[in-house]
């Protein structure tokens, strides 16, 4: 099977694809996926999974939900209806690798796992934290600005 529609099914869970090794083009819009640990699923098939649709779920609100798609899915070139381009892709790696010092800094500013948990261990810490780092936050600006959220002054 290379094209599998599962739009509208009121789906929680991206379990099971592992049985779909050839899956090119996959449509999940308007579910219940909420949390970006559920990406993990799409690892069998992220080698040849071109177009992947997950708009209308809760997860696609989240900070840097694209760049966790991208990071997921490399063979990507179309994410919910839009393009993804070689340009997308570099800023994608370079938001999560900023995202990822960004945790470690927490951890290192004797931050509990608990703590972290709470602020998420997928998505950006408050603007107060982020601003509190410095570098990081210069990276990850360009990105939140992109999507209307930006970072306070």
């Amino acid at each position: 099977m290379r094209t599998l529609y599962l739009s509208h099914n009121a789906l929680r869970s991206l379990a099971g694809l592992a049985q779909f090794p050839a899956l090119q083009q996959l449509a999940l819009s308007h579910n219940h996926v909420a949390e970006l640990a559920q990406l993990r699923h799409l690892r069998p098939v992220s080698s040849r999974l071109h177009t992947l649709s997950l708009d209308g779920n809760p997860v696609a609100t989240v900070p840097l939900y694209r760049e966790h798609c991208l990071s997921a899915c490399p063979a990507l070139t179309l994410l919910d209806g839009q393009p993804v381009d070689c340009a997308e892709r570099a800023a994608a790696t370079e938001a999560l690798r900023a995202e990822g010092d960004l945790l470690r800094a927490m951890r290192a500013d004797a931050m509990t796992l608990e703590q972290v948990r709470a602020v998420s261990p997928y998505s950006l810490p408050p603007c107060a934290v982020s601003r509190s780092i410095g570098q990081q936050s210069q990276v990850l600006a360009p990105v939140l600005r992109r999507r209307g959220e930006g970072l306070p002054p």
